[in-house]
């Protein structure tokens, strides 16, 4: 079980504020979770426990990730998690991975209505090495489906034509050694920005 003051680094590295819990539900500000490749919501539910439990209408979107493009994934998820918002009067969106993929490719070609702000945890947005050591393996192909193939460094298109920037407050968290990389010297680890 999380402790309240977990919940309120949680909050506050989001930069969202706690909300009065009285407020009727439709009232609220909403959150839209939004997870990776091959994970689903169970992979996003501490995060959705705590933003409720500071007062946040929570989406926690599960779409079939495995299952297509990142264009088709893009309008599976987003036109089923902006109306479950709502008339949530904010609409903030936390992805992971390929969600924040999928959320680049959304805000690219449809306006996102009442957005707010947005937390990118681990995009891959200049595409990944793995991708391209293993896409063209009949294994990797099947376990991450069409997205995956498509995020590679040199995948084509579909991932590199989306703009650098995105229209409202931004936040992306993600490291700086490949999984390749072997482990820091020394005791500890550092963040930098």
């Amino acid at each position: 079980m999380m402790s309240s003051w977990h919940k309120m680094i949680l909050a506050a590295g989001l930069g969202l504020p706690e909300i009065d819990q009285g407020d009727h539900p439709a009232e609220r500000d909403c959150v839209v979770l939004l997870h990776g490749l091959a994970r689903t919501p169970q992979s996003m539910r501490i995060m959705q426990w705590a933003l409720e439990n500071r007062g946040y209408r929570v989406v926690n979107l599960g779409y079939a990730s495995r299952r297509g493009t990142i264009a088709t994934l893009a309008e599976e998820a987003f036109s089923r998690a902006v109306p479950a918002c709502g008339n949530a009067p904010v609409i903030h969106i936390v992805t992971h991975s390929l969600g924040g993929i999928l959320l680049r490719h959304w805000v690219a070609h449809n306006p996102l209505p009442r957005l707010g702000r947005a937390v990118l945890l681990g995009p891959p947005n200049g595409g990944s090495e793995i991708v391209d050591a293993l896409q063209h393996w009949t294994l990797f192909a099947r376990l991450n489906g069409p997205a995956g193939r498509q995020l590679g460094t040199k995948s084509g298109p579909d991932l590199h034509a989306l703009p650098d920037g995105l229209p409202f407050e931004t936040a992306i968290i993600a490291g700086n050694r490949s999984v390749n990389s072997p482990p820091p010297k020394g005791r500890g680890f550092s963040l930098s920005a």
